[in-house]
């Protein structure tokens, strides 16, 4: 009669002392498949896709139409208003997964590499050099805003040999300079749209008043409004 512990770990799948032969062994575990490395972002045009509202139906006449010339133009303002927010939160979200792939290759270049040589540290003849000019006073007639940042040079030749670690800093500021040039642009882009229907609104509202007028008010209620 077998014992019955025995009997529990045959029917767990349990290897147990009777079982020999091939049926005995177990298969080859086979390495986890690798990540799949992120594309390189090539362009955020991308971002000016967005998704519709979620209480908005296309398919379906929800009553809530504009009901008029006024109406109508207030609804693509805020519509425009909307878009433009959710762009500009989509390029956002774009550079900065950008950066985390960066990062990330940058960190596996260096992984693989030998351990870089240990730089020496600041020479004695320079200290005094730092100290000073932290310990100095800021100047009164100048400016420390970031408008005294040089722009990028974009035909500027990176110097050979860079570590892994510097060429990923150099890279990264060209990923913040090109991601706020697209940001000023389409702030532009969507600026110029945003004011011709808000003229337009503005038009059709004073034409809308001067219905209501006398026809000898109505030469300077238009005055006023130009």
């Amino acid at each position: 009669m077998a014992h019955p512990g025995s009997r529990r770990s045959s029917q767990a799948g349990l290897p147990t002392s009777r079982t020999t032969g091939p049926a005995s062994k177990q298969p080859p575990v086979k390495d986890p498949k690798p990540p799949e490395k992120r594309p390189m972002l090539e362009s955020t045009l991308t971002a000016t896709f967005v998704p519709l509202p979620p209480n908005l139906d296309i398919t379906k006449d929800t009553g809530n139409l504009p009901r008029n010339r006024i109406e109508r133009l207030q609804h693509i303002i805020a519509t425009i208003d909307n878009q433009g927010l959710m762009v500009k939160e989509n390029i956002i979200w774009l550079l900065d997964q950008e950066k985390e792939r960066m990062i990330l290759e940058a960190r596996e270049i260096e992984q693989e590499m030998k351990p870089p040589p240990v730089k020496g540290g600041l020479p004695a003849s320079e200290v005094d050099v730092v100290i000073k000019s932290l310990s100095a006073k800021a100047d009164p007639g100048r400016d420390y805003n970031m408008k005294d940042v040089p722009t990028l040079n974009r035909n500027r030749q990176l110097p050979p040999n860079l570590s892994p670690r510097e060429l990923v800093v150099s890279h990264l500021r060209t990923l913040i300079e090109n991601g706020t040039g697209d940001l000023i642009g389409y702030n532009d882009h969507i600026s110029g749209i945003r004011k011709y229907y808000a003229d337009l609104l503005m038009k059709e509202t004073a034409s809308l008043e001067l219905i209501g007028m006398r026809p000898e008010d109505r030469p300077k209620a238009a005055e006023a409004s130009m």
